[in-house]
This record gives structure tokens, sequence and C-alpha cells, in this order.
């Protein structure tokens, strides 16, 4: 399904989150055919994780923004009575540079979006 600015949107599932701007998701392509890929999430730059040092203040909030993200996911596959919990908007059909989606993701218990709740509990300086 096709959305606004040429963006595409697919049922998903999210199985990993790999940090505070990334996850890992299986996309339902339809006719039974799935892929497994990696989104960066759209309009969202959070604090550093790798390469960081463990002793700062960056690698200790992006450990705090993961975690919220992991327990957003978690609310969204508990709260859903049904296989696809969430769905992908990606900004386009096709990968960047590293390989990764680009899109957002919104949980479909109830219609919450992970970039506006990641900028609500840490404000407009997560977003870019």
């Amino acid at each position: 399904m096709t959305g606004e600015y040429g963006s595409f949107y697919y049922r998903t599932k999210v199985p990993h989150v790999v940090d505070d701007d990334t996850i890992d998701v299986t996309i339902d392509q339809e006719f039974q055919t799935v892929k497994n890929a990696r989104v960066r999430l759209f309009g969202i730059d959070t604090a550093e994780t790798q390469y960081v040092n463990p002793d700062a203040e960056e690698y200790r909030l992006g450990v705090e923004q993961t975690e919220l993200i992991r327990a957003w996911i978690q609310a969204g596959q508990y709260n859903y009575d049904g296989e696809w919990s969430f769905i992908l908007d990606s900004r386009k059909d096709a990968t960047g540079k590293y390989g990764w989606f680009l899109g957002c993701i919104t949980r479909r218990c109830d219609g919450s979006e992970l970039t506006d709740s990641l900028v609500r509990e840490y404000g407009e300086s997560v977003r870019y």
C-alpha cells in the first residue's frame, strides 16, 4: 500500500531492537511472502551507544532510549490480538547506503507512532 510522499505501508513484526534508532523487522509482503530487514527510524537522531565510551553521558542516554523503545515495542506486541502488531511506513521502497530501510513504526493496538513517543519523552532534541 502506498502512502503520502511515495512511502509504503507494510504489516510488520519487530523481533529485535538494535539500538535507540534502529530496529530489525519482519515485513509482510503479502501472498505468504515475508522479508527481514533493518530499519533506521525516520526523523530521529538519538544518543549513540556504539563506539562511545560507556562512562559517557551520551552512552547512558542511548541505553535509556533503547530501553524505552524495547518497552514501547513490547507493549505493542502484548496489546495487539494478532500476528502483525505494527505498521512500517517506509520512506522509500529501497534501502540506503548501509542496506537499511528508512521508516516509521506505528503500533496497531493504539495508533501510537514510535518517533512521536521518543519526542514526547526526550523533547525536540531527538528530532531532525
